[in-house]
């Protein structure tokens, strides 16, 4: 399995903290009426969004091995559009 390193800070004073891995970053914090800043994802909105991410992914990998559906346009993934049928399958109506 691959390693994959993150690193977190919390912004000095403040309930808000940066996170960053590879590159790419986030913010991450509490909504203001938690007591936070409201300026980034709170932890279960980011949870939710990895496990998302990587259902989707797996998703689309299957998929694609299976030719059901295949990801097109600018954003791959963000809509799934009918590509060509596994020889002998149907398509669900």
């Amino acid at each position: 399995m691959a390693q994959t390193t993150v690193s977190i800070r919390t912004l000095h004073g403040a309930t808000a903290a940066v996170g960053w891995s590879n590159g790419r970053s986030v913010s991450i914090d509490r909504a203001e009426a938690a007591g936070g800043l409201g300026i980034g994802f709170n932890g279960g909105e980011l949870l939710l969004l990895a496990v998302g991410g990587c259902y989707c992914n797996d998703l689309f990998r299957e998929a694609a091995k299976m030719q059901i559906f295949r990801p097109r346009g600018p954003y791959a993934g963000s809509v799934l559009q009918p590509g060509p049928l596994a020889p002998g399958s149907q398509r669900a109506q």
